[in-house]
């Protein structure tokens, strides 16, 4: 009869658009992150074939950001875990970033003819200003010192050096 004709269509155009559905669930790209998307020009990559697991695309969350400082190996006694850094950006000269030193390195390594060690600290980006990539000046806070402290330390210390060769 034409009315099971009819339901066969049904049926078969129903197995056809759960087919369909299936493969359009396939060609979905989910990131396990919630964030912003990093990779520039993204559009090109339209078309493009990928295979499970391939990179796509770089997606973070972009809420706080890493700041990475390298601080002179002579004061790295001075540094710890949780103190303040202010962070200028050449970006924005006009305005200061604030955050906290979360890791401090356990090696020292020659950046630009001085022994440095890499301290990461979390800045706070609420309003997303800060952009990866992003170079300024910070200043980590060690503590209060007194004012012959800090007037004297660096002289002291090459003094305690050249002594010490002798």
């Amino acid at each position: 009869s034409q009315y099971q004709t009819e339901i066969d269509e049904i049926k078969k155009l129903e197995a056809e658009l759960s087919l369909l559905e299936t493969q359009v669930q396939k060609t979905e790209i989910v990131s396990p992150i919630w964030g912003t998307i990093l990779t520039p020009l993204l559009e090109e990559k339209v078309g493009e074939y990928l295979e499970k697991g391939d990179f796509f695309c770089e997606v973070a969350l972009l809420d706080s950001m890493r700041a990475e400082i390298r601080f002179p190996a002579a004061d790295v006694h001075l540094a710890e875990e949780n103190q303040r850094i202010k962070l200028l950006l050449n970006a924005f000269p006009e305005r200061t970033f604030w955050g906290t030193v979360e890791q401090i390195s356990s090696r020292a390594s020659l950046e630009q003819d001085e022994n440095t060690f890499l301290v990461r600290g979390r800045i706070d980006n609420a309003d997303r200003l800060l952009k990866p990539g992003m170079t300024g000046h910070a200043r980590i806070y060690c503590g209060e010192r007194s004012l012959a402290y800090v007037v004297f330390r660096k002289p002291g210390r090459l003094v305690r050096q050249l002594a010490w060769r002798l």
